[in-house]
């Protein structure tokens, strides 16, 4: 976990940030075969269709299911969600993304790093929730010079 290079988020971690929450879920596909909860309730119809445009829509939902979890125990520290507030979408090359759907936390979602895998059996994911670059005094601009880039983030009003 020292050197966190390439995850692929505004995190920080290129400047060794650490995680300040971690979540990991495993789920059953064949929980999701035939589901006995209503997936109205616990999905929304953009996962719903995401789901069920998949070969095999029970290892989707499962995995959808285990992102939500694994979200909501990475956050726990900092904020209690429930999985329903939390929606899976997908980035154009196919790795999931989150949004949080609670009033005043959505940015939280910015900081999430997610990753999740399954066969015909099992489903699992992992989330980890990195702090928020530190505000400076005066402004809401955070520049990072250690590149031979600069890189810089204009962090919103909501504080993490």
């Amino acid at each position: 976990m020292d050197d966190m290079r390439g995850c692929g988020s505004p995190a920080g971690t290129e400047t060794g940030r650490r995680p300040i929450g971690i979540g990991v879920d495993i789920e059953e596909v064949e929980r999701w075969v035939e589901p006995k909860v209503d997936l109205h309730v616990l999905f929304t119809s953009g996962e719903r269709s995401y789901c069920d445009s998949r070969g095999r829509p029970a290892e989707a939902y499962a995995g959808h299911w285990c992102l939500k979890e694994a979200v909501v125990k990475a956050v726990a520290g900092v904020a209690l969600i429930s999985p329903r507030q939390v929606e899976i979408a997908h980035h154009p090359d196919g790795r999931p993304r989150v949004a949080i759907t609670v009033r005043g936390l959505e940015s939280i979602a910015d900081w999430i790093h997610v990753s999740v895998s399954h066969t015909k059996h099992v489903a699992v994911a992992v989330a980890m929730l990195f702090p928020a670059p530190p505000r400076v005094r005066g402004g809401t601009e955070i520049t990072n010079g250690t590149d031979t880039q600069d890189r810089s983030v204009v962090l919103p009003d909501a504080i993490y």
